[in-house]
């Protein structure tokens, strides 16, 4: 179940800045082309639930701008700190529910077919270690712990919390690219084999 007022986040960092682990095995150029398409992935699987990009750097504000996308400009780098903010802004609108997404999930589709239940819910990525989803209710002072072991961390505060949490598989939302091995398991298919004619 898809809350009747919920709100999807998507924070996107600096396109120049993307994916610096894959620094030995794609150019700087393939890069940027490689968040920008992911990027655009995430949002078509958004469809037409209510979306905001949050944002700090000016070439993705342009972009999202260029993009006709609802933006929410945060005054930080730091991604915790942007997604309180744009919680923060959001405390006085009519949302109920957001639901952060990154912006690097390339396999990422139909997201309002997702079964959410009341409370926290969680899509772990595949090795259970960050979180490539979070559903949480607006008006909660629940804090973004985004970073090493995120999953644990968001499920511990979720649970002292008393509100679940509900974790889901999801194979939509499990692989997010931050690894030449992580990138091994899309690049020979299509859209993402053009990276492999590239390199």
């Amino acid at each position: 179940m898809i809350y009747e007022k919920t709100t999807v986040l998507i924070p996107i960092k600096a396109f120049s800045k993307a994916k610096q682990r894959l620094s030995k095995t794609l150019n700087p150029s393939l890069r940027h082309i490689l968040a920008i398409a992911m990027a655009e992935k995430v949002i078509e699987s958004v469809g037409d639930l209510d979306l905001k990009i949050v944002a700090d750097d000016q070439e993705v504000i342009q972009w999202t701008k260029q993009h006709n996308l609802d933006l929410i400009i945060s005054p930080f780098e730091n991604l915790n700190k942007s997604l309180q903010f744009a919680f923060d802004q959001l405390a006085s609108t009519k949302t109920t529910q957001i639901v952060v997404v990154p912006s690097d999930l390339p396999l990422a589709k139909n997201l309002s077919e997702i079964q959410f239940k009341t409370g926290v819910n969680i899509i772990p990525d595949k090795d259970l270690k960050g979180t490539n989803l979070l559903s949480i209710p607006l008006g909660k002072s629940f804090k973004f712990e985004y970073g090493p072991n995120s999953f644990r961390l968001h499920c511990l505060q979720a649970k002292n919390m008393n509100l679940g949490p509900n974790i889901i598989r999801n194979k939509n939302f499990e692989l997010d690219i931050d690894t030449p091995k992580d990138l091994d398991q899309i690049i020979n298919c299509p859209p993402w084999d053009f990276l492999l004619k590239n390199k």
